[in-house]
């Protein structure tokens, strides 16, 4: 079971996200902070830059990063977010394009919150795999929910076959 856990709002995603996010979860989960990318520091800092300092952030816990951003159209130089995440040993959880509004991401985040140290679990176990784990909707209907899957599996399924 993991304690603290520090979730980062990437600055593909309004910094409100971060925000409401706190505020909605701090109760049930109270060891575990979030942030937006831009409060570590400038925006549009490319991502070589802040992803290695997440460490030197806190002293417990473990970290996720939370992205719309895979890191394929990317023309910034250096490693994209998943390879420096997996290169530091951060976990990452990667949204669906199909989520496209700041109501959507907050809905979709918010139905895998109390998995997310799943994913981190996840995220371990794909350390040295081109693999990631994603979030997307069920369907193209937002209403129908969401799902975390990893090789387009249910991120449980495949933990119970891989952990």
């Amino acid at each position: 079971m993991i304690g603290e856990l520090h979730i980062v709002i990437d600055n593909t995603f309004p910094k409100s996200l971060a925000q409401e996010l706190e505020a909605y979860w701090r109760v049930q989960y109270p060891l575990w902070t979030v942030q937006h990318e831009n409060d570590l520091g400038k925006a549009s800092t490319i991502d070589a830059h802040w992803i290695p300092r997440l460490a030197n952030q806190r002293k417990k816990g473990r970290w996720v990063v939370i992205t719309a951003d895979a890191g394929v159209n990317d023309v910034k130089m250096g490693d994209k977010l998943p390879v420096l995440c997996k290169k530091h040993g951060h976990a990452y959880l990667i949204l669906s394009a199909l989520a496209r509004t700041s109501a959507h991401y907050k809905a979709a985040i918010s139905s895998v919150w109390p998995e997310l140290p799943l994913v981190v679990a996840a995220c371990d176990l794909l350390k040295h795999k081109r693999a990631h784990v994603g979030l997307g909707m069920l369907s193209n209907d937002p209403t129908k929910g969401y799902a975390l899957r990893v090789y387009s599996r249910p991120l449980r399924e495949w933990m119970a076959e891989n952990a």
